[in-house]
This record gives C-alpha cells, structure tokens and sequence, in this order.
C-alpha cells in the first residue's frame, strides 16, 4: 500500500508540516509521496491554482504503485476529492484532517464533491475546528456510509503528525490494510 500527501493552503503552517507528516506516516507504507504546491514557493501567502496542483496530483499518481491512499488537510482535501470526481485519480481510500466546510459557495461545491465519494474515507475533525466541528460533520455525512468522522482533542485547524499517525492507523485497520500486530512497529 501506497499513499499521496496532500497539505492545507498556507505555506506557513503547512510546507514543513508536510513532510513531518511523510516521516510519521512513512512506516505504514511501501511509498508516501508528497505534492509541494507551487504557491508555497511564492513570497507571502497566496491562492492555490487548482488547475495546476491537478495536474501536479495526476503526475505524482502516476509514479504510485496501486494500491494507495490519499492523505490530504483542507484545501488538499478539495483538490483530492476534485481529482476523484473528475476521474483523475483512483485510491481506495482517503484520509482527511480538517475538512474546511465553511462559506456557502465553497461548501456547495465540497458537499457535493463529497456526495460523488464512494470511498472508505475517514475524516479527522478537531473539536475545536475553525471551520465545522465533528458533531456536525458526522451529522451531514450522516447519510453516506463510506464516511467516518473522528473527533481530534483539539488544535483548531492544525493537525499534529504523531495524532495524523494515530488516526491513520486505526483507518488502516479499519479498511484491513493493517494487523494490529503490524502497526505495533
């Protein structure tokens, strides 16, 4: 089993993150390969460009042995999901932290990116998330059966490797791509 990493928007709070994330997760993985977004690269924070970190997305796939999974924060939730529904990509399982439902227009677009997802996709959501807080979320979800929402201690929108590692390992052997006896390494 393989996986792609997705970060969240800002280049501040999340181009390290990334990788500290690959180093946490790595252990449970043949292959984990990270998308460096080309904003992060940019003087200040600036707007992510869809079309491009698309065809970012379709190129890193394209290096991954099936099966993989996809890891993604936020914004690289809506560009995973984006990809899927466009049949850009092919996992067989997603992994989300922090799922930014917020504005009308953005969450019109994501709940039905969403509603597309047939996936087994867990979604870990901090109990004191800035954007929906899991009660809700589970409520929302609550007619798809492919989804599972995990309350995070709390953290707002940031979401620590060692607790991405944790819950990923549960979803790991949830979907069976892990014994208990290996993740114990």
């Amino acid at each position: 089993m393989n996986a792609l990493l997705l970060g969240g928007l800002s280049k501040r709070s999340n181009c390290e993150w990334i990788y500290e994330v690959e180093k946490c997760v790595k252990p449970f993985f043949d292959k984990v390969s990270v998308v460096h977004y080309d904003h992060w690269k940019l003087e200040g924070e600036q707007p992510i460009n869809f079309p491009v970190e698309l065809e970012k997305v379709v190129k890193t796939v394209a290096l991954l042995d099936k099966p993989y999974i996809v890891i993604a924060k936020s914004i690289g939730s809506r560009l995973a999901l984006k990809a899927l529904s466009e049949g850009m990509i092919n996992p067989v399982g997603m992994f989300i932290c922090g799922l930014p439902l917020s504005s009308e227009r953005e969450s019109g677009e994501l709940l039905k990116l969403l509603g597309e997802n047939k996936l087994p996709t867990t979604i870990l959501q901090n109990v004191d998330e800035r954007y929906i807080k899991p009660d809700e979320l589970r409520k929302l979800l609550e007619p798809f059966e492919n989804y599972q929402v995990v309350a995070g201690v709390s953290g707002g929108h940031s979401y620590q490797a060692e607790s991405i590692a944790g819950g990923l390992k549960y979803f790991l052997e949830r979907f069976g791509a892990i014994s208990p006896a290996q993740s114990e390494k």
